[in-house]
């Protein structure tokens, strides 16, 4: 019976606080900053068919009969691109991030998962296929990072399915936030297997873990493109791709945060 009054004693306390938040002094409030991750492609010489486009910062991969392009998304793009569903703080919908919401204790939201775009064009080979899930994401402290698949099956390591679920409550707007993620989601992640004919083109995302904070630079590895088939459907030829990118920190403070004042500097008085 105690321990039943103490949390509901902490709970309407905890719930007054919120409710006169708004009442706090600025100046008694965490300090908010604009932060953005962002992955820089560094051009190799021995990727002589890749460009970088200087204007958004992908990977351009053209060869006569395809081009590939691959673009590191940072969460305020992810925000934008998906604004409806990332304004509701920790309620935002967006899958890929954590919306507006912000860590008081860090003073900006933190990266959710480490995302890249992927656009696939077959302009003339008869047949080309594309598994995501053969993509790895290797890191300079030689961690190795496996991409994430909308629901869980043999093939996946992770999924975007066993991750909401284990974070979904049980009310239904609870449900309803789960079903919108998973249905950006189905929309967006490019699938097991995306198989282009002649004219076809897709475009989508993959997801891997957030970026630990000592990491430099990655080297996004591409795996089993197949580009050929021989007369009895079997790949003939293979296209096998690594781009490197190195991590980038942008974080400013945010316009009507809090001033960060100095320490009032100590007088010493001499007495003469």
């Amino acid at each position: 019976m105690r321990t039943f009054l103490l949390i509901s004693l902490l709970m309407g306390s905890s719930a007054m606080l919120w409710r006169c938040s708004h009442l706090v002094p600025k100046k008694f409030l965490p300090q908010e900053f604009e932060y953005e991750l962002i992955l820089d492609p560094v051009f190799s010489a021995s990727n002589n068919k890749f460009t970088i486009d200087s204007t958004n910062g992908s990977f351009v991969y053209l060869d006569g009969d395809i081009k590939l392009i691959f673009e590191q998304k940072s969460d305020r793009e992810l925000n934008k691109r998906f604004a409806s569903n990332s304004d509701k703080g920790k309620n935002s919908t967006n899958p890929f991030t954590y919306g507006n919401w912000v860590d008081i204790g860090l003073g900006y939201s933190p990266p959710r998962f480490t995302v890249f775009g992927i656009s696939l064009y077959n302009y003339a080979l008869p047949k080309m296929q594309f598994d995501p899930q053969k993509t790895r994401l290797i890191l300079n402290t030689g961690e190795k990072f496996y991409p994430y698949s909308e629901f869980r099956s043999v093939e996946s390591y992770q999924s975007f399915e066993e991750y909401y679920t284990h974070l979904r409550g049980f009310s239904g707007n609870e449900l309803k936030r789960y079903q919108e993620r998973m249905g950006i989601i189905n929309s967006q992640l490019l699938s097991n297997k995306e198989i282009l004919f002649k004219g076809d083109d897709r475009t989508g995302h993959i997801a891997f873990d957030p970026l630990p904070e000592n990491v430099k630079d990655v080297t996004l590895k591409i795996q089993d493109i197949y580009v050929a088939y021989d007369k009895y459907d079997r790949p003939e030829k293979i296209l096998n791709l690594e781009l490197k990118f190195v991590k980038r920190i942008v974080k400013k403070e945010k316009m009507g945060s809090p001033e960060k004042k100095e320490p009032a500097k100590k007088v010493s008085l001499k007495l003469k």
